[in-house]
């Protein structure tokens, strides 16, 4: 969306006056500062030249209301993933969304990166042959230290499951690689769900506070100024795909 949008409005806080100073800060126009998601869905489907869409940055909790208010008032959303805190918000939110005709986009901006689009075409095009193994790794280090104990912002909301959602790492990092690599480019399965042997799924989903989440794993020791390492193997009956999708790739 790089210099294809225009921010125009916004509710940048939960508290009023904060709201009113960052929106000046980045030039809104004070009537169009909202001191809430509420009353900025209200005021910009009335307004002639109101907003084409709204992009959800939220905590996780709060996705689902936000989107619910703005689908309602015919907005089309743009919503940061995780789509929901749970399945059952998921659910009444792809309902609403089918209904209102409107556009509600999740971002997943991993699978734009060149190594797992590489992935997903090798997939696609049958070089790997029948997938065996796929196998995945997203290992942090920014919370090694209790950050969120300092108030640090984006780490005191991660670790409250009542905002950050129970699933925690699944949520946070896991779903920018759970399946991108193994859908095409309109999001169909490229993995047939309904074969004998699927394919076995390893997933290494790391960030320190977050173990009591995860099926296994282990803490790690900071990873120095990698600061956190994606990576994805698909192991296929003809041949094997390697990718760090910051990184480089390796084929054989």
């Amino acid at each position: 969306l790089d210099d294809r949008t225009e921010l125009v409005a916004g509710a940048l806080s939960s508290d009023p006056e904060r709201a009113r100073l960052s929106a000046a800060d980045i030039g809104i126009a004070a009537d169009r500062a909202y001191s809430s998601y509420a009353e900025m869905a209200a005021a910009e489907a009335k307004r002639p030249d109101g907003i084409e869409a709204v992009i959800i940055v939220t905590p996780n909790h709060l996705h689902a209301p936000v989107a619910t208010a703005f689908l309602k008032a015919g907005i089309d959303v743009i919503c940061d993933k995780p789509l929901s805190a749970t399945l059952a918000e998921a659910e009444n939110l792809a309902a609403l969304a089918k209904a209102s005709g409107l556009v509600f986009a999740v971002t997943f901006n991993n699978t734009g990166y060149a190594m797992v689009r590489e992935a997903r075409a090798m997939v696609a095009g049958g070089q790997l042959g029948t997938l065996r193994v796929i196998r995945v790794e997203y290992i942090q280090d920014w919370l090694t230290q209790a950050v969120d104990a300092d108030g640090q912002k984006q780490a005191e909301w991660r670790t409250d499951p009542d905002r950050a959602g129970r699933s925690a790492a699944l949520a946070d990092i896991g779903d920018d690689v759970l399946d991108s690599p193994i859908r095409d480019a309109r999001g169909s399965p490229l993995v047939d769900r309904r074969l004998q042997r699927p394919p076995l799924f390893l997933a290494l989903l790391v960030a320190p506070y977050q173990i009591a989440h995860i099926v296994a794993g282990a803490a790690v020791a900071p990873l120095g100024d990698a600061g956190f390492r994606p990576a994805l193997e698909l192991i296929g009956k003809r041949n094997v795909h390697l990718c760090h999708a910051r990184g480089y790739t390796i084929s054989r």
